[in-house]
């Protein structure tokens, strides 16, 4: 039954959605739902075929990459990769006549990059031409060697505005907790802090963001759960996407979290970047905690002589 609402609340968010995809490395998402291990990426159909990195295609699940609308019908749907061929292309590898003292490079020209099978001439062998196969660190590219890139190609049917859906196993979050302790006339502070993680190598820009987790089993401020039926939840804030990202002069900061069978959400009120291999942490709520104090441990000064 979980599994059928997160489903549904998923779909529904797609409505308040505006802008366009960026191909670029430094990647620009207008919605991202992010959940413990993953994240779901909701864009705007962009012009086809789609177009992802060797980088990008890594972290994504294939089989979830779907488009999502409310009366989208696919027929079919196609994915390709694509490399442009180094054969007959030039390069450089080191002669078979080098030694460890005395290393020589020929310009050769690729025939079969599979096997790394190289035609070249070398005038101490003779003036016709050779055929060798060299190991890829005997290979010196004039141009960048060419990296796979990932073609995905749709065709359905739909008079209304279409989205592309796919998840993403780069960006997650989990919930982490700062304890502070004071002296016994003040009250201890929990704070929960949201901590998101981008895995990946290239940084990432969201113009919106939720986050989703299970059930937290401290006590939150009653203040901070709305509980709204599921047509209720289904309502979300229009988003405009006229800027790519905004000078902001306040940080990004976590909204009241909504609750529905279990599920939290919480959304993020302004759009934030994240520099690869990077942790972006931002705080949640206070929940209301009791601690008791069970031992004191005072600082003492202690002497030890050594005989």
């Amino acid at each position: 039954m979980k599994s059928l609402t997160l489903f549904f609340l998923l779909s529904v968010l797609i409505y308040s959605i505006n802008g366009k995809i960026n191909s670029s490395d430094n990647k620009i998402f207008s919605h991202v739902n992010i959940y413990s291990n993953l994240a779901e990426i909701i864009e705007p159909l962009g012009k086809l075929p789609l177009e992802f990195s060797n980088e990008e295609w890594s972290y994504i699940r294939p089989d979830t990459l779907t488009l999502i609308g409310p009366n989208v019908n696919v027929t079919e749907q196609i994915i390709t990769e694509k490399k442009t061929s180094l054969n007959n292309q030039k390069i450089y590898i080191r002669s078979p006549t080098s030694t460890n003292t005395n290393i020589k490079y020929i310009k050769g020209v690729m025939i079969d990059e599979d096997r790394n099978l190289v035609q070249f001439t070398d005038n101490f062998i003779g003036t016709e031409p050779i055929y060798l196969t060299v190991s890829p660190d005997s290979i010196l590219h004039i141009l960048p060697p060419p990296e796979s890139k990932f073609y995905v190609n749709f065709k359905f049917n739909s008079k209304d505005n279409v989205y592309t859906s796919y998840l993403r196993s780069n960006l997650n979050w989990k919930t982490c907790y700062q304890l502070n302790l004071f002296e016994e006339s003040i009250d201890p502070i929990l704070i929960a802090m949201a901590n998101i993680r981008n895995d990946g190598k290239t940084k990432l820009n969201i113009k919106h963001a939720n986050l989703f987790g299970g059930d937290i089993n401290l006590r939150m401020p009653q203040s901070s759960l709305n509980r709204h039926s599921v047509q209720k939840y289904a309502i979300v804030e229009n988003l405009q996407f006229d800027a790519v990202m905004p000078a902001l002069s306040a940080p990004p900061s976590i909204e009241e979290g909504q609750e529905f069978v279990g599920l939290y959400k919480f959304s993020i009120n302004q759009s934030f970047a994240i520099d690869g291999k990077t942790n972006y942490m931002l705080p949640m709520f206070r929940p209301s905690v009791t601690i008791e104090r069970i031992k004191r441990i005072n600082k003492k000064t202690v002497s030890i002589t050594l005989k």
